[in-house]
């Protein structure tokens, strides 16, 4: 007997798991047969180290792939449900975590709920405040709800202002050269959930906004 058809999201939901492990595998083998030349370069009496540079930049950006797979994978994985969480101990527990400075608004209820899963609002507060802290120096978090939106944000002097402008892209790397792809999965995931995470930047200081959408009780 045929199976009724199902939609396109649901099916994209079911397969995501499966269809990022097939995509991951080959990027792990490719990577680990990146390591085997490096080793075998590296036991040359004289290693080539423009060729040893190939091999790390190669590395960088298979990881980076792959990086860039688990969020989007990751995201069509969730199931867009009424869900509702409640945000001020979330955010603040991720704080915490981070060592991250957080000063939560007086007016802001703890009875605040966002309407996003537990697992994408925690995802979210993690990829801000730990990309936004990587970026800023001195970086200071503060919360504050309202009736209908929630808003994090998160402020300290750009570590590069020169490259500051490129963080919401995938190709951004920081200044150790370590790709650093936090706030491009945040936008994504906020956009995909009927918010934004935004920047605003000037000279000396630049902060980066989180809006989603929700209600106080």
């Amino acid at each position: 007997m045929s199976r009724p058809p199902q939609s396109w999201d649901t099916t994209i939901r079911r397969r995501s798991k499966d269809v990022a492990h097939d995509i991951k595998t080959p990027i792990n083998i490719a990577v680990l047969n990146l390591e085997l030349l490096r080793m075998s370069l590296l036991r040359e009496p004289d290693p080539d180290q423009k060729r040893l540079e190939h091999c790390a930049s190669a590395e960088r950006e298979l990881r980076r792939i792959a990086q860039i797979m688990d969020a989007l994978f990751s995201l069509l994985g969730v199931e867009h449900d009424e869900s509702e969480s409640r945000v001020s101990p979330i955010i603040s527990e991720v704080a915490r975590e981070l060592g991250i400075s957080l000063k939560v608004s007086r007016e802001s209820s703890n009875e605040f709920k966002a309407r996003v899963p537990e697992a994408v609002l925690r995802k979210l507060a993690e990829n801000v405040l730990s990309g936004g802290g990587d970026a800023l120096e001195g970086a200071e978090a503060t919360f504050e709800a309202e009736q209908e939106q929630f808003r994090l944000t998160i402020r300290g002097a750009p570590r590069d202002s020169a490259e500051i402008g490129k963080i919401f892209k995938f190709y951004y790397t920081d200044a150790s050269q370590k790709p650093r792809l936090e706030l491009a999965t945040a936008r994504l995931m906020a956009e995909a959930f009927g918010g934004s995470l935004q920047m605003e930047h000037a000279e000396d200081e630049t902060a980066f906004i989180l809006e989603m959408p929700g209600r106080a009780e």
